[in-house]
């Protein structure tokens, strides 16, 4: 992994670098979420639950609490026996 720079505005903001966004699939718009794991900070894509219901038919009945036989349940309406 090649090291890069950045530096930071007086506005608190950083430019990642293209090589960087590209390879990682970083577009404008793309919302990150940071962990601070030390001196480190880690940033990601942020899931949002919300996006992914809007995209995926399947999961407009998402619960995180849920198993996934609760959620097949619900979206079946009955419980199937095993064969």
């Amino acid at each position: 992994m090649k090291s890069t720079k950045s530096t930071i505005s007086s506005k608190g903001q950083v430019t990642l670098p293209a090589a960087l966004r590209k390879r990682l699939g970083w577009k404008a718009g793309t919302k990150l979420e940071f962990d601070e794991q030390g001196e480190c900070l880690v940033a990601r894509p942020a899931f949002e639950v919300a996006e992914m219901k809007s995209v995926i038919g399947c999961a407009a009945n998402f619960e995180p609490s849920k198993t996934s036989r609760e959620i097949l349940v619900r979206s079946r309406g009955y419980e199937r026996n095993s064969l």
